[in-house]
């Protein structure tokens, strides 16, 4: 799917994330099967950041954890993250050894540097 290309099957007309049929707790449930924005767009009609907004509603409304907890990318320790940064390793690499994006080790690592 390539991003800034509009997604067919959603009707911007339709209010409260029901996107031809699909509820706020379909989309939820989806993407927490896929633990991915991307990947759920490629099961439901829905565009990867109307996911986003959607999943952030619904564990507001419902007071749920955030579902990054939940899909287990804090398990990994940005102090890890670090010494593998000052061993050498690019971001890519770091990324690749934890299974992440390519930003979430630059940010963590860049915010941790601005921390006193």
């Amino acid at each position: 799917m390539l991003f800034g290309t509009k997604n067919p099957g959603i009707n911007k007309g339709e209010k409260n994330g029901q996107y031809k049929g699909v509820s706020d707790k379909e989309v939820y449930d989806v993407y927490l099967k896929e633990c991915s924005y991307e990947k759920a767009a490629l099961v439901l009609p829905v565009s990867p950041s109307r996911i986003h907004r959607i999943v952030r509603r619904y564990e507001k409304e419902n007071n749920l954890p955030k579902t990054s907890f939940v899909c287990g990318h804090t398990h990994i320790k940005t102090e890890d993250m670090v010494a593998d940064r000052e061993a050498g390793m690019t971001y890519k690499e770091i990324a690749e050894k934890y299974g992440v994006s390519k930003a979430m080790p630059r940010n963590r690592i860049h915010s941790r540097q601005k921390k006193p």
